[in-house]
């Protein structure tokens, strides 16, 4: 019996290779809406994870896959998540990362952050 595409989302989780690759296909596709639908905690864990190590870590991430960590972890993302993320907007000379997270601070949904 193949495998649904959400159990496939969940056994890829996000990244294959967090620190130099992309995800592609199955979990770039569906990862992120599961996601960011809530229909998978265990992604949405993964996402807040990666997303709060980043600011540390610009690295971290690969470029293709920073937006949508960026913006599933800032769904159920807390103060001190929004405040890194503020943080690492400042001053920032990179075009591409400061959309990404604007686009993510534009994700909060707790009222005091929006």
């Amino acid at each position: 019996m193949a495998a649904s595409s959400g159990e496939r989302a969940r056994s890829l989780g996000l990244l294959t290779d967090r620190q130099t690759r992309p995800m592609t296909g199955c979990c770039e596709q569906l990862g992120g809406p599961l996601a960011e639908l809530g229909q998978d905690a265990g992604l949405q864990t993964q996402a807040t994870k990666l997303a709060k190590a980043w600011p540390k870590d610009r690295k971290s991430l690969p470029v293709n896959s920073r937006a949508m960590v960026l913006h599933v972890a800032a769904l159920s993302g807390d103060k001190a998540y929004f405040d890194a993320l503020l943080a690492a907007v400042h001053d920032n000379p990179d075009r591409r990362e400061r959309a990404d997270i604007y686009a993510a601070l534009g994700g909060f949904r707790k009222p005091s952050l929006s």
